[in-house]
């Protein structure tokens, strides 16, 4: 009967010089590269060359330089004498044996008899050893896992590991080969379970149930909630642009600005187009600003110095700002928008600015507040007012950070303090 064997079937060289079979049933083939020994009950080769005896490879090349006697001995010259191949054993199984050698769980080594995991322990490292007697060569080994995937694998390495196994039962097998054909190989099994984690369990999952209910209640409780606070702040925003361009626009702050701006176009035409700007500026604040909840510090102080621009040039040395704020809390404190305007308005608005008696304003700032102070000159005829400006912004602050301001006067000062964010 003739079969085709290829290296693939672990034949060492496909270039045969002799070939010859043993009384016992084994087929003895010589190639440059050593010799192979076919067992057909296990269809495997046995292979024999210089690792085993040396100068095999010496082996000659002359066709069927082989022979054997009446009790059915093969014989094979080389280099260094004869090998010898007895006609004994006519029936030997030559397939390594494979056992499962230990079972770990997240690279921790478990008792090879526990076969029940949770479902937390679903990283699964299985070793299994191959013991060949025969050959030399390294060993073939395929596996599979019935269960997760039921094809099998095939690899050289003597350990596999299976990470974030689902719930389930499964079924290791694995095989081992001295090539790629596993049609007689012995096979070791591994079965194991792995639980099925709480929240699968109908009590769970009606808790669960419970659980959201309640949630969306309150989520939609919140959001009401939420939104009426930014509706609240949208209305106080509202009012203190309202309150703030009235202010603004009212005819005494027009006719002392437009007055300011006569004087500077007769006097100086360069300053009074830098006025202009200025004055511009003014107005674009309320309108850039107008959806913004917080800015930062620095930003507050460009917009103020804007609006100190055109009082400065009303009433000249008059009017001072003393600034003492640390560059690193202008760049990372916010304040709510135009507020320190509102203050430095407020102070203008109650006091005496004149030559004779300049009003100093005071702004410090550390790292949780700022503090707009000036010492009381209180006009004999004080301007009408709504009242809203410190009241809005208190109440700004507290929608948006549940901090409150102070405010009032402290020996012969007014004094506002205003939280950072």
């Amino acid at each position: 009967q003739w079969q085709q064997h290829t290296t693939t079937d672990g034949l060492l060289d496909a270039s045969i010089s002799s070939i010859i079979a043993k009384e016992s049933g084994q087929l003895i083939a010589v190639s440059k590269k050593g010799i192979n020994e076919w067992f057909p009950d296990a269809r495997q080769f046995r292979h024999y060359n210089k690792r085993l005896v040396p100068n095999i490879d010496s082996l000659s090349d002359e066709l069927n330089c082989i022979a054997h006697n009446y009790a059915g001995d093969v014989f094979i010259p080389f280099q260094d004498g004869i090998i010898v191949y007895e006609n004994i054993e006519a029936h030997r199984n030559i397939m390594p044996d494979i056992h499962i050698s230990g079972v770990s769980l997240f690279f921790r080594y478990v008792p090879l008899d526990k076969h029940e995991f949770s479902f937390s322990e679903n990283h699964i490292t299985i070793k299994y050893d191959g013991i060949n007697y025969i050959n030399p060569e390294r060993l073939n080994y395929r596996y599979a896992l019935e269960g997760f995937d039921n094809s099998w694998i095939a690899t050289n390495d003597a350990t596999v590991t299976f990470p974030l196994l689902p719930s389930g039962t499964y079924t290791f097998r694995v095989q081992a080969s001295f090539n790629q054909n596993f049609s007689n190989a012995k096979e070791a099994v591994y079965t194991f379970t792995i639980a099925p984690p709480f929240w699968q369990r109908w009590w769970f999952l009606g808790g669960m149930f419970i659980v959201i209910i309640i949630g969306v209640y309150y989520i939609q409780k919140l959001r009401d909630r939420s939104v009426n606070k930014v509706s609240q702040l949208q209305q106080e925003r509202m009012i203190f642009e309202y309150e703030h361009l009235k202010s603004q626009v009212n005819p005494h702050f027009l006719f002392n600005s437009l007055n300011t701006l006569t004087s500077l176009i007769e006097e100086d035409q360069e300053t009074a187009i830098d006025y202009t700007a200025h004055l511009s500026d003014l107005y674009r604040n309320m309108i850039t600003y107008k959806d913004v909840n917080l800015i930062f510090l620095s930003e507050e102080m460009e917009l103020l110095e804007k609006y100190t621009y055109i009082q400065k040039s009303r009433f000249g040395r008059g009017l001072n700002l003393n600034i003492n704020i640390p560059s690193n809390i202008l760049r990372s404190k916010k304040i709510i928008p135009l507020a320190l305007q509102l203050l430095v308005e407020n102070a203008i608005k109650h006091n005496v600015v004149s030559y004779s008696l300049p009003l100093v304003i005071h702004i410090t700032a550390n790292k949780n507040e700022i503090v707009v102070s000036n010492v009381l000159q209180p006009k004999i005829h004080q301007e009408k007012g709504a009242g809203l400006g410190l009241v809005n912004v208190s109440r700004r602050y507290f929608l948006l950070t549940k901090k409150e301001i102070s405010y009032g006067i402290v020996g012969n000062e007014y004094i506002v303090k205003l939280p950072l964010i």
